[in-house]
């Protein structure tokens, strides 16, 4: 009897392990394949077009990026941005192929991208006759330096101006590693501004990072969302006094958003999303110092170099021992310092009060709006 139970007993154990095995054999198969499913989507929708068209089988060509520009600057309109469609960066670097014609030249993040001299609220009037905007999402002083690239010294003289945002985190190197789509251009300037070889970025870290996306469940969420636009035509507007229920980005490379109203300012705090790419124990670096003091150095015989700060939600500035108050502190501080010793000009300010701007003209936290950033100019600290 006991003979039977025990070898019972075994063949149910193998029954178990058989089954157990099965199971994960089938477990892995299915993540494997969902897993290639996410990369194939990532690679071919590639809502954020960072990945070379040759490796795509689904590849709308309809959308070259300096054709787009070209038309844009040649017409003076804008085009309803949709999703998926242009890599901000590569718009950016279309957009420098025209710096030279520029007045005005202005650097940054999305914080700043509604700067321009169209329609109502105009920013720079008195100081700008034509704006070329580089405002880029999650802009970083290393996008500054690549997208100068094209700046040429001999068709420039003083009474031209680059306008460089400060962020709260623009004090720092590789804040955003998405300037490496622009590497390149970065050493290229690097080498001018320093006058050395300097130590080569390396760009098999950018090319990690592109890889590990080709698996992010995010992007796979932003792909599906963008697989409608993917072979949409291109709807440009010539109107520019119309409102319009997208984005739309202009000639000048700024962009005109929507008005919406911003509510529960006070939830977004708690989420954390203030502290937008600030490092608490490491809110300023005396490399990017360093880096932008040469650029300053190498630009400022043939522009008058302008900092800018544009101000945060005034919602932000109640919790006195947050991380984005202390970084904004600092670096507003160090902004003049670093401005004395060169002899520079500052115009604006992280704190709303000081710029004359309320709760109402703020998209979020931290993007203000048109309104907002018109009054930035009427704020200016003299150095020079």
């Amino acid at each position: 009897m006991n003979f039977y139970i025990l070898n019972f007993s075994k063949i149910n154990m193998k029954q178990k392990f058989y089954n157990y095995k099965k199971y994960l054999q089938v477990f892995s198969l299915t993540f494997i394949i969902f897993l290639l499913i996410i990369l194939l989507v990532n690679l071919n929708i590639d809502p954020g077009k960072v990945y070379p068209n040759k490796f795509k089988f689904l590849n709308n060509k309809s959308t070259n990026v300096d054709d787009v520009v070209n038309s844009l600057i040649k017409n003076k309109n804008g085009i309803i941005l949709k999703s998926g469609i242009f890599n901000d960066r590569d718009l950016a670097r279309s957009f420098s192929k025209n710096i030279n014609n520029a007045d005005c030249i202005i650097f940054g993040s999305s914080h700043i991208q509604l700067i321009n001299l169209t329609g109502t609220n105009k920013s720079f009037k008195n100081i700008c006759k034509s704006i070329l905007n580089f405002g880029i999402n999650g802009g970083v002083i290393e996008d500054y330096i690549a997208l100068s690239k094209n700046i040429d010294l001999k068709k420039n003289s003083e009474n031209k101006k680059i306008f460089l945002s400060i962020h709260p985190w623009t004090l720092n190197l590789n804040r955003d590693n998405r300037w490496q789509r622009n590497i390149d251009d970065y050493e290229f300037i690097l080498k001018k501004i320093t006058n050395s070889e300097g130590e080569k970025t390396k760009k098999s870290l950018y090319n990690n990072l592109l890889i590990k996306n080709l698996f992010n469940f995010d992007y796979f969420v932003e792909s599906i969302k963008s697989f409608k636009n993917r072979n949409s035509s291109l709807d440009f507007v010539y109107d520019l006094e119309k409102k319009y229920k997208s984005q739309i980005l202009l000639y000048d490379g700024s962009i005109i958003k929507p008005d919406k109203k911003f509510i529960d300012a006070e939830k977004h705090i708690k989420k954390g999303l203030a502290n937008y790419k600030i490092q608490k124990n490491n809110l300023i670096d005396k490399n990017a110092i360093f880096l932008l003091t040469k650029y300053i150095e190498y630009f400022e015989n043939n522009f008058e170099i302008i900092f800018l700060l544009s101000p945060y939600h005034p919602e932000v500035w109640k919790n006195k021992h947050s991380d984005v108050i202390d970084a904004m502190l600092l670096v507003e501080d160090k902004v003049h310092s670093i401005a004395k010793r060169n002899k520079i000009n500052v115009l604006g300010s992280f704190k709303p009060q000081k710029v004359g701007c309320d709760e109402n003209e703020f998209f979020d936290l931290l993007h203000p709006k048109k309104s907002c950033l018109s009054k930035i100019e009427k704020l200016k600290f003299y150095y020079k």
